[in-house]
């Protein structure tokens, strides 16, 4: 017979007893690959959002530059206008003259 001693139950439940740990320390592997690879995706989904997020920051800041340029372009036209007319309204013309003299 298989268990003739108290030697061979013993070496059966020590058998038994590294199946399950094997078959536990499997489980337990498996299921902290599976943590892994969902931390991974998710890390991966939060890296492509901000990769958008940051495309999007940087189309507006190149948006503002250029805008920036023309502003300033605008307004120096705007400073020049109003000086212009400024200037044009400390001399008198000859429409002026004729309204101011009927009075």
């Amino acid at each position: 017979m298989y268990l003739e001693t108290s030697r061979d139950i013993l070496n059966l439940v020590l058998s038994f007893g590294v199946l399950w740990l094997v078959i536990l320390l499997s489980w337990l592997l498996w299921h902290v690959i599976g943590i892994t690879r969902a931390v991974h995706a998710t890390l991966e989904d939060f890296r492509n959002r901000l990769r958008a997020v940051d495309e999007v920051l940087q189309l507006i800041r190149e948006k503002l530059e250029s805008t920036s340029t023309y502003l300033g372009l605008l307004v120096d036209v705007v400073k020049e206008g109003i000086r212009w007319m400024r200037d044009r309204g400390d001399t008198e013309t000859p429409f002026v003259r004729k309204s101011i003299k009927k009075r």
